[in-house]
């Protein structure tokens, strides 16, 4: 079987398909991703062939709305039905849809050359969406993370890619023929397309295992990581959580922050007792934290709910406020949504302080991690991909 994959164009997105497209190697079919020059070296890196498409991904003029670190957190998009809320999520929408219109035609000739048997795509993907409507192989969409894309964003790209499906002859976005969903029920958006639950396993990139995650704690070890999200807020948010952890006595408290050199840069220096981490995978040494202090970000948001680590969440935009909600709801997390909450440097102190004793944040997450790895097996996925591919009914105990 020849599977064609489809990331959405951010290296995290990739890396949470890699374990399926793994899987599927390992059962002995072919994988082609297709994507942006942005995630080339993850593919690459990841072992995997890559199919170069387009140039960087640029979506700051797509949008009626001009981005700044002044804007963040974009609270509105913790709501889709608010009328502010939908605005937000259809200029979203507005900004994905003219990639994924310029860039279709290339893809279906790829797809005419290749003839995959299924096409694998990231469900938040519009690029990936109207591949898998036109190709004439079985289309798997791959929820790679929380998604909340029913309502405004969906409502507005189908609106907008209506005069695209028609040039291609399609009535518009069809449904897929099969919906992969790694993000465990408790944590997943309320209103995303159903699928089935399949075992998330963490890959963020490959690295080196440093010499202190193999030795014993002394104290609480605390993880902030701010992602790329830096480059669009500014340091407002991460600075907030370090002038945080500073008012924490050295002794009740080791802290790891992981950043690219970019960002340290944009960050400035770190006090000597934080230890920092350039490039470190999160899956190396996050099962040893107690605590990870983040933006909702995919790959980080679902790596620790795969390994047990209770997470203080400052959502920023888009998602994150759906993930930051889901995490509070299961009691596996706190989420500090609104502006004020995420300039209160003593309440987010008190927030980490809170989060290191209260023993009901640890049982809560690892009850979310035991619902993630009782889900199917990706070494079954890789089977049941095959039947659909065949024309078998694929899952059928599971929908």
């Amino acid at each position: 079987m020849k599977v064609l994959v489809t990331p959405l164009f951010m290296s995290t997105h990739l890396t949470e398909m890699v374990p399926i497209c793994w899987a599927l190697r390992s059962a002995g079919h072919e994988v082609l991703v297709a994507g942006d020059p942005d995630i080339r070296v993850a593919t690459l890196s990841a072992g995997l062939n890559f199919a170069e498409i387009g140039k960087p991904v640029d979506l700051s003029g797509d949008s009626d709305v001009a981005l700044s670190p002044d804007l963040f957190p974009v609270e509105a998009m913790a709501s889709r039905t608010t009328e502010e809320g939908r605005i937000w999520w259809e200029e979203c929408a507005k900004s994905f849809v003219p990639h994924a219109a310029g860039l279709i035609g290339k893809y279906l000739e790829l797809a005419e050359d290749w003839q995959p048997d299924l096409v694998l795509v990231d469900s938040m993907s519009l690029l990936g969406w109207l591949l898998g409507a036109a190709v004439k192989a079985p289309a798997v969409h791959y929820h790679a993370c929380v998604v909340p894309l029913t309502g405004p964003f969906e409502e507005k790209s189908r609106e907008l890619l209506a005069p695209v499906c028609e040039e291609l002859g399609l009535p518009g976005l069809t449904e897929p023929d099969l919906v992969l969903d790694p993000v465990p029920a408790s944590l997943q958006a309320v209103d995303a397309r159903p699928g089935v639950k399949i075992r998330y396993l963490p890959y963020n990139g490959t690295g080196v295992l440093p010499d202190w995650v193999r030795e014993p704690k002394t104290k609480p070890r605390v993880c902030v990581t701010f992602g790329s999200v830096t480059a669009m807020t500014g340091p407002r948010p991460f600075r907030a959580v370090m002038d945080a952890l500073e008012g924490i006595p050295e002794s009740d408290a080791e802290i790891v922050v992981t950043l690219s050199p970019a960002n340290r840069k944009l960050l400035g220096p770190f006090p000597e007792h934080v230890r920092v981490a350039e490039y470190l995978p999160l899956n190396l040494f996050l099962e040893s934290c107690d605590l990870v202090i983040h933006h909702g970000g995919t790959a980080t948001g679902m790596t620790a709910a795969a390994l047990g680590v209770p997470v203080l969440v400052l959502p920023q935009w888009g998602n994150s406020f759906d993930y930051g909600q889901g995490l509070a709801d299961a009691g596996a997390g706190v989420s500090l949504a609104s502006r004020a909450e995420q300039e209160d440097v003593a309440g987010i102190r008190k927030t980490i302080t809170t989060m290191l004793t209260d023993p009901s944040f640890k049982a809560a997450a690892a009850k979310m991690r035991a619902e993630m790895e009782a889900a199917v097996p990706q070494h079954r996925v890789a089977h049941e991909l095959g039947e659909l591919a065949a024309g078998r009914p694929a899952f059928a105990d599971e929908r």
